[in-house]
């Protein structure tokens, strides 16, 4: 009877023990967490709507190479499942528009966007994750000095539109909480426009753009909480 008692004892705590463990390792699983990235970005080729006036059809917009700096604060519900808030910026200078001579003009574009994440683990501290998201972005235009025919334009205007983006990566967990990851992205932003001054005693206008689609491969930092 003593023995029995015991054994019954023993596997009491051994199943008090298992399920603190379990209670421990599902609250470890749920959480805040924060992520910062910073990387290259390519703008993809776009439709030139209208420089100060009408354009010639099939008028184009091409985009150097840029930059894309995040930062993102989010909520894991699960070891799978986390939502977040994100800001970025993504830079592209503009290499060329059809009929307009192009000096030092730039696009930023600074989405504010909603995604929801999924993780999957793998071996050696490993994970695969992917997610999408929607919200807005404000889209800045510097036009720097560009000229078409005998109109030249200066100054910067924004305009807000509708993003969505869609991204996945690969992460290694180290310390315990914090992870490093190499990340794809593709953001896309509306056709946007905005009014832009001419020179001197020149005329204003609307330069409007067709929709944005950017390629962005960032390195990334996090930490959870």
């Amino acid at each position: 009877m003593k023995h029995t008692y015991k054994l019954s004892s023993l596997l009491a705590q051994c199943a008090a023990a298992v399920l603190l463990a379990g209670a421990a390792h599902a609250q470890g699983d749920r959480g805040p967490y924060f992520k910062t990235d910073l990387g290259g970005a390519m703008t993809e080729t776009t439709d030139l709507r209208s420089f100060i006036g009408p354009v010639a059809p099939g008028s184009k917009v091409e985009f150097d190479p840029g930059v894309r700096f995040g930062m993102a604060a989010g909520w894991r519900w699960m070891r799978f499942f986390s939502t977040e808030a994100e800001i970025g910026v993504m830079e592209s200078g503009i290499s060329s528009m059809t009929g307009v001579s192009v000096h030092d003009a730039y696009m930023y574009n600074t989405p504010i966007l909603f995604n929801a994440r999924g993780d999957f683990p793998l071996p050696f501290g490993l994970s695969v994750y992917g997610g999408a998201g929607i919200g807005y972005s404000s889209s800045v235009f510097d036009a720097g000095h560009s000229q078409s025919g005998f109109t030249t334009v200066h100054g910067t205007d924004w305009d807000s539109v509708f993003a969505w983006q869609a991204f996945a990566g690969l992460r290694w967990s180290f310390g315990g909480r914090m992870g490093l990851s190499v990340e794809y992205r593709y953001f896309h932003a509306d056709p946007t426009s905005w009014d832009i001054h001419g020179g001197p005693g020149g005329p204003g206008g609307s330069i409007g753009f067709g929709q944005i689609q950017t390629h962005a491969v960032s390195l990334a930092f996090d930490v959870r909480f």
